[in-house]
Order: C-alpha cells, then structure tokens, then sequence
C-alpha cells in the first residue's frame, strides 16, 4: 500500500458510512414533532439524492485506486453497475437533483457497502 495519511482512511471511511446508512430512518412514535424539527430534514428521501449517491461511490472509487487498496477495489466493482444505473437515471431526468433512490436499491448499495468496508479493514489490517 502506498504511504498514506490516516485522515485519507478517515474520508474513505466516512464515505463507507454515508452509502451503508442510506436506508437509516428516523422516525420515533411521537404525537407531535415540533420537538425535533431537523426530523424531517433526517429522512431518507431528502438526505440520499441520487446525485449525492453518485458522487460518494465515484470518490470511493477513486479512493480505493489512490490507496492501492486492490483488494478491496475488486470488492466494490458491484457497485459500478449501480452507479451506472444512477447516471442513466439522472441523465434522463428533467430534474436530477430530485431524483432519491428507492429502497430496494438502496438496500443493494448498503449490501455492497457492508462488503467493501470488511474488505477495507481486512486489507487494511495485513499492511
């Protein structure tokens, strides 16, 4: 692996965390939500734009490659195919930045993610 700075794992690791929580929900049972009013700004549909999606598995990507972290890079070539299927999606769209994904891929995209972060710290243990 090349000569890296820990704070380059810290941006690899916090893009990891952004994909494998895509599908977290904050809802509580509540009568009233006016005691927590970034709840709404919490959801799913606002936080995980397609576009925001897409520029996280491409920085990961790219992540992976400048780290040498081959291992690891072939544990994520799953998700080229998703973000394929985003690019498409958001090139046919009038309106890309509204575009938001749906659960069942979502929950692929946190799958592949859960994969590439156990081959990370694998990889990443043995250097």
């Amino acid at each position: 692996m090349a000569d890296v700075s820990h704070y380059q794992f810290v941006k690899l690791g916090m893009n990891l965390e952004y994909l494998r929580g895509i599908a977290s929900v904050s809802i509580m049972q509540a009568t009233s939500l006016a005691e927590f009013p970034a709840i709404l700004d919490n959801q799913p549909e606002s936080r995980f734009r397609v576009a925001n999606v897409v520029n996280i598995i491409r920085a990961l990507l790219i992540q992976l490659e400048t780290l040498g972290l081959t291992e690891s890079r072939a544990a994520a070539a799953p998700l080229e195919p998703l973000l394929k299927e985003m690019e498409t999606a958001l090139a046919g769209s009038p309106y890309p930045q509204t575009v938001t994904l749906r659960d069942h891929f979502a929950e692929k995209l946190i799958a592949h993610a859960k994969n590439v972060s156990l081959a990370v710290k694998e990889e990443a243990s043995r250097s």
